[in-house]
């Protein structure tokens, strides 16, 4: 394995829950109420629901309150906190280890955790919209343009935002161009105060009043935006409101976050309180499950892996490596044939030949569903294709999908839960290291059993442009983090490019996964604001596009050098119905393999069962069974689970998986088979996935208990 190319940062990050494996053994109402009355469950909920919060307090304290529902809903939550592993409030926080001689991993008493609480963005970004409206604190901003904004013939488009329902929308906006508009985008490039930008177009013709009230349309527009306008990129949010208007009472909030987190657990939950009252003072609209954002860091005595586990999860890797079907980004290779077709060999700016209108567009599948015109055009698509995607990627069968079909008609015909693959009939695959990304994250399960203390190793997500994708969102949380990030961006650094981030807020609640702190030197900002110098600025109109030998190359003209954009978030930007953003996501990809996780591929898309997928001691995909509508309907019968468990052997105790939300079902417990049943009910089809801690033991203990675990591993070049 020292002859790979790729070896593990010595730094991982681990993922555990705040409950064992055993909160949900023998579930019952009466255990449920217990473990609710557990005051880190307690403040948990609370944080993710008050409005629940208030209800479940009615449930433990009156022993008459009847309300199945509820029941369900706690049980819900109560799997999450005992089951999954990614972090989210008080239900699982993460901690830093090492690679080193020997395993031992112990964690400190969870009183000892430490937490970082943020108000939530969607609060955060409502109360700049109210704070931009006060005259006295407008007059003291400075203004920027509109980082989307571009000049084509006599016009300018921009695009604009509103909010409805705490939801984002974007238009695209188109105005007429002016010398008055010029001169004032040109003296705001650097910012400048609204009496500097209307003073600077006063004449005999245009008074001072006249001038102001034309520079606060373009703000009311949007044309212009204040330096505390959002941004996900950053020290603190709050801070940086706080010292751009020096509003008193945010010096107060501060306080009172700033004394939330010096305890993990609150039996009394007034610190929260006191904050929601100050807040309402303030009268600005808010909702209460919409405010507090908390990530909570498993600290530990030890975190140290052995680092012969590393070459077991290499050996997985390169296995997947072997049996990955390699596929380009359709809407890249689009695109370059339609950029080609209309451009050749020239290099055009990148908001021109991306224009919906006089451009090639991007994606072809959106293409024409939408014109720019002078007043506005709402950019939410719905994707009325049916296609995913996944499915939207063309696929060309190879070998190793051959491989894998007759691995599985095999199994299908022998009634196997597992398929077993060897080096014998893998030998005459190659491996391809040279189209992967320069670091790249795994994400495993470290498993003992219980007979020999062997290490089971599941690979369950392999690849992505960067191995700080998963990364980036906890950056506020220690040094630690930092750290790893900051060594992945060293991996990362070419010679003859710039690594730029892309700073973008899709809608407001989006942004407590996406803020993170500046991990670049320099970052694209594309509506949302960057907080970074402005010469470690890359505004959209200083990026150029051009093609040469088939591959996309942009480049800043300010710069004079070629530009990588990169993210280090897990946003899902391939919903994004705004052309430029989902370009230069997609533009991580080119010309590299992206994933390498276990596929079945379409030519076995109609299957119900897939088996359990292994080489030696590394588990590359848990049986799974993927359940159609007619058969879910007949389940609300409860009298047909037993036949229907026998037809496709599915154990007692499984999960109900949606994307990486896991739901623990186990079908001799009365409850959790309600939630089963509550779960399914309307659902076309479902997907159900084997839960491996039947059979394993997790590695990660505390006491007598076992805690379910999720480690990061950073792959490097």
């Amino acid at each position: 394995m020292n002859t790979k190319p790729y070896s593990l940062l010595e730094k991982y990050i681990l993922r555990t829950p705040i409950l064992s494996n055993e909160v949900l053994s023998n579930i019952s109402s009466e255990k449920i109420k217990e473990v609710c009355h557990e005051p880190i469950v307690s403040e948990a909920i609370f944080l993710a629901s008050p409005e629940l919060h208030a209800e479940m307090q009615k449930y433990l304290s009156d022993q008459d309150y009847d309300n199945p529902k509820l029941e369900l809903s706690l049980l819900k939550y109560i799997s999450r906190m005992g089951h999954r592993c990614t972090p989210f409030g008080l239900f699982a926080g993460i901690s830093v280890g090492q690679l080193g001689e020997k395993t031992a991993i112990e964690f400190e008493d969870v009183t000892k955790y430490k937490r970082a609480t943020r108000l939530d963005m969607n609060y955060l970004c409502s109360l700049v919209q109210e704070l931009e409206n006060i005259p006295e604190i407008r007059s003291n901003l400075l203004y920027f343009p509109n980082n989307s904004l571009y000049e084509i013939g006599n016009k300018y488009r921009y695009i604009e935002y509103k909010y409805n329902n705490a939801i984002r929308h974007h238009y695209m906006i188109a105005i007429d161009a002016s010398r008055y508009i010029s001169k004032v985008l040109t003296l705001a490039e650097k910012g400048a105060k609204i009496k500097d930008l209307a003073q600077s177009i006063v004449s005999a013709e245009i008074s001072i009043e006249d001038a102001e009230n034309f520079i606060n349309n373009l703000i009311d527009n949007q044309i212009l935006l204040s330096s505390i306008s959002p941004t996900v990129s950053g020290d603190d949010y709050l801070d940086y409101i706080y010292k751009n208007t020096g509003v008193t009472w945010l010096e107060e909030i501060k306080k009172h976050i700033k004394q939330l987190d010096q305890h993990v657990i609150h039996q009394d939950l007034s610190p929260y309180q006191n904050i929601i009252d100050l807040l309402t003072s303030i009268k600005i609209p808010f909702n209460k499950k919409f405010l507090f954002q908390t990530d909570l860091v498993a600290t530990t005595k030890e975190n140290e892996l052995d680092k012969e586990i590393s070459a077991d999860v290499l050996k997985g890797i390169t296995v997947l490596n072997k049996l990955t079907n390699r596929r380009k980004n359709p809407r890249l290779e689009s695109f370059k044939k339609a950029f080609y077709k209309r451009y050749e060999d020239e290099e055009v700016p990148l908001s021109i030949a991306l224009d919906v209108e006089t451009g090639v567009g991007y994606n072809q599948k959106h293409k024409g569903t939408f014109d720019v015109c002078p007043l506005i055009d709402d950019l939410i698509l719905t994707n009325t294709s049916g296609e995913t995607a996944q499915s939207y990627y063309k696929y060309n069968l190879g070998k190793e999908d051959t491989l894998i079909y007759d691995k599985f008609q095999a199994a299908k015909s022998e009634n196997a839960f597992e398929i077993v693959f060897d080096d014998k009939e893998l030998k005459e695959f190659r491996e391809n290291w040279d189209d992967l990304p320069a670091t790249f994250p795994v994400m495993c399960t470290i498993f003992e059993t219980d007979q020999t203390k062997d290490t089971t190793i599941s690979l369950f997500d392999t690849g992505g442009p960067s191995a700080s994708y998963l990364l980036g969102r906890f950056s506020h949380t220690s040094a630690d983090v930092k750290e790893i990030l900051y060594e992945i961006v060293e991996k990362e650094e070419k010679e003859d490019r710039i690594l730029a981030e892309i700073v973008h807020l899709p809608e407001s609640r989006t942004g407590n996964i996406l803020y993170r702190n500046p991990i670049r030197k320099h970052e694209i900002a594309y509506l949302a604001k960057s907080n970074l110098p402005s010469e470690k600025q890359l505004h959209i109109s200083d990026l150029w596009i051009s093609i040469q030998n088939n591959t996309i190359l942009l480049r800043s003209k300010k710069l004079n050098q070629y530009i990588e954009p990169r993210m280090a978030n897990a946003h899902n930007y391939e919903d994004s119905p705004l052309p430029i953003y989902q370009f230069l996501g997609d533009m991580q990809t080119q010309n590299v393999c992206n994933t390498l996780n276990f596929t079945w591929g379409p030519n076995l898309s109609d299957q119900t069962f897939f088996p359990r997928v292994r080489y030696k001691n590394v588990i590359l995909s848990p049986a799974q069974w993927h359940i159609k509508e007619n058969e879910l309907k007949e389940l609300q019968d409860k009298n047909s689970f037993a036949e229907w468990q026998k037809k496709h052997n599915i154990p007692s105790v499984f999960l109900l998986a949606d994307h990486d939300n896991e739901l623990v079902i186990n079908l001799e417990n009365e409850i959790s088979k309600k939630m089963f049943l509550s779960e399914i009910k309307n659902k076309r089809k479902v997907t159900l996935k084997e839960n491996l801690y039947n059979e394993f033991d997790s590695s990660i203990k505390k006491g007598k208990h076992s805690y379910n675990n999720e480690f990061i591993f950073s792959l490097y070049q």
